[in-house]
């Protein structure tokens, strides 16, 4: 390897070493000093004797009174073979390695990138070299990551990723290292913390990509190894310490603010590396799914963030072409189709629960609280400790003094008359009779069948033993309590029992409550109790959320049950449900899932064509002049 700036010591040559597969660490460091001694110390211990050593310098702010950078490297390197190089300007992680790498003249055969604030345990060099070394198909390796200042906590044990390229790491909060994850096993990709990589394979894919400039440029160079053919792998008996120092704000940073550049770089990456019909369905779907998560924004009053998304989208159509042209080199060299990548990656529901679970602590952070609003995945599988009990409990009971406090003056007054909520009439029977009596008219002028909901508002009456005066409390009680159930079962896979607790009340008496007392709206109120029982059914027709035994069958029989209690009441639902499992469906599918998708929408379409048959022969008027679809239309 030939150096731009000799060391100062060049051990001779081994034998060993000459049988060891060379090795060329580049540190790249940028206002890291806190960490590159560690960092520095750490390669300089290491048992792997056929390893150099480059120090790059991102142009770090000089500081006065301090030993500079070349400095502390000679003297921390002593054992080995280094040089040093400082960049004329900022360049960012993957930018300052290509622009160090056409800079020297190397004949390592793997290269070593790593982090100034990492730092690796003494035989971690070693461990990886050994493992790329046994495996020709492995081009990248990259270690087990422990946080800096506690090694027995787990940071990152390779990174998976969902379709979009967003990242997974597949651990619990503060997961404690106990040997859990100690298999070396293949990855969708390593994080740039450190890597080993093949230095043809390097050279093969172009280097990193420097217009990312930071952030999610791992996830784009392990991305387009695995496209030409090759393995990514973690290697766990090696470890290194990690500080995040620049995503926790502790180093200056030209690359901010960090939401820009991830989500920029991830949109560039997808629109590089996703095969072409694959990225006919992923376009449009992140579209929309940017399009949300900017309303979801104004909602946590953070127009900031708003501004990042809009410019990350912008920036990625104004560097469109050039995008463009990439890709078609990286799908020249493409030799693995995307269907073989499809086991690295993470479910969408799994996404779901980790957006989740990150959202939860946004809000926690915005509103000023500290106690984690989504338990751990593990937790949902365990009974609530007696403190979490308690707090269910407090949350419960404050929601019952809350349905008590404002709805006072309904529960403890005469029959109410809003909208379409009338009083019941003075035989309890009388509702029932009319839908019996179904070919003497609707009871309301109207001849033919009687709606369906006659007989289930005729039901109330005989549930409170013939006091039409209770009837109408008990109906908006139940239809209330029947919200909240449905609301606390939709979130049921992917939030923890307090989360459920809030959101079922908060629907209950948001959404139903208010249709019932501002509006009268008797319709809104059945459709806001049945939707969430049938939305929940559908998700899970559709592919999004599939637990452990849950029945396709019993999904679908809720799904029929659920339309035709709401179409009973508001024939259009039908449709609105249809709608939206066509919606999930399109926004789950994905090359070699549309099929899965589309049974999907077809198992809600029969449980509604169920629900319809159920509701005869009264539905068969919707298609008659003047019938319920008719006025939909």
């Amino acid at each position: 390897m030939a150096m731009p700036i000799p060391a100062d010591t060049r051990p001779e040559e081994t034998a060993a070493e000459a049988t060891q597969p060379t090795v060329l660490a580049i540190v790249v460091t940028h206002d890291g000093r806190p960490w590159l001694t560690q960092c520095l110390v750490a390669l300089n211990a290491q048992t792997y004797e056929s390893l150099d050593i480059l120090v790059v310098d991102d142009a770090s702010p000089v500081e006065e009174g301090l030993p500079s950078l070349k400095r502390v490297a000679k003297r921390h390197l002593r054992r080995r073979r280094w040089a040093y190089l400082r960049a004329p300007r900022s360049l960012g992680y993957g930018g300052a390695i290509n622009w160090a790498l056409s800079r020297v003249r190397t004949e390592a055969e793997l290269l070593l990138f790593i982090h100034d604030d990492a730092a690796l345990t003494p035989d971690s060099v070693e461990k990886m070299v050994r493992r790329i070394h046994d495996d020709p198909d492995t081009a990248i390796v990259g270690p087990k990551v422990v946080a800096w200042d506690d090694p027995a906590r787990l940071e990152e044990v390779g990174m998976a990723a969902d379709r979009f390229g967003y990242p997974y790491k597949g651990l619990e909060a503060g997961e404690i290292d106990l040997g859990q994850h100690d298999v070396s096993q293949e990855v969708f990709f390593v994080t740039s913390t450190c890597m080993l990589i093949r230095h043809d394979v390097f050279r093969q894919i172009r280097g990193w990509d420097a217009r990312m400039r930071a952030f999610s440029e791992d996830l784009d160079l392990c991305w387009r190894a695995r496209l030409s053919g090759y393995s990514v792998r973690v290697e766990p008996a090696a470890r290194a310490r990690h500080a995040i120092a620049l995503a926790r704000g502790q180093r200056s940073s030209r690359w901010a603010p960090a939401r820009y550049y991830i989500r920029r770089n991830r949109f560039r990456s997808l629109m590089k590396n996703a095969a072409g019909t694959r990225l006919v369905f992923l376009l449009p779907q992140l579209v929309f799914v940017t399009i949300v998560e900017m309303l979801g924004f104004i909602v946590l009053r953070q127009p900031g963030e708003i501004i990042n998304l809009g410019r990350a989208m912008g920036w990625n159509l104004v560097n469109g072409p050039q995008t463009i042209a990439e890709r078609a080199k990286v799908q020249r060299a493409r030799k693995l189709p995307d269907r073989r990548l499809r086991r690295l990656t993470v479910r969408q529901s799994t996404r779901v629960r980790a957006y989740a679970g990150n959202q939860a602590g946004r809000l926690e952070e915005a509103w000023g609280r500290r106690v984690a609003a989504f338990a751990r995945r593990r937790e949902w599988l365990v009974s609530l400790s007696p403190h979490a009990a308690g707090i269910a409990v407090a949350i419960a009971v404050a929601g019952l003094a809350a349905l008590l406090l404002g709805f006072r003056h309904f529960l403890w007054a005469p029959q109410a008359a809003v909208g379409e909520l009338l009083p019941y009439p003075d035989r309890a029977t009388a509702l029932f009779r009319a839908w019996a009596s179904p070919w003497h008219g609707t009871g309301l002028g109207q001849p033919g069948p009687a709606a369906p909901a006659l007989a289930l508002l005729g039901l109330v009456p005989m549930l409170t033993f013939g006091s039409v005066g209770a009837a109408q409390k008990v109906l908006v009680v139940g239809l209330g309590l029947i919200a909240f159930v449905g609301a606390y079962q939709l979130i049921s896979d992917v939030a923890d029992r307090r989360a459920r607790l809030v959101s079922g009340f908060a629907y209950a008496l948001g959404a139903v409550g208010y249709a019932a007392m501002r509006e009268g709206a008797l319709g809104a109120m059945v459709l806001g109790s049945a939707a969430p029982f049938v939305l929940h059914a559908a998700l899970r027709l559709t592919g999004w959320v599939r637990p452990p035994g849950w029945n396709r069958n019993r999904a679908i029989a809720r799904v029929a049950l659920g339309g035709a209690v709401s179409a009973a009441f508001v024939p259009g639902s039908v449709f609105l449900y249809a709608l939206v499992a066509a919606i999930l469906a399109i926004f789950h599918a994905d090359l070699g899932t549309v099929r899965r998708s589309l049974s999907g929408v077809g198992s809600v379409l029969v449980g509604l064509a169920a629900g319809w048959v159920l509701l005869l022969p009264w539905s068969w008027s919707w298609l008659a002049e003047g019938g319920p679809l008719h006025r939909l239309l």
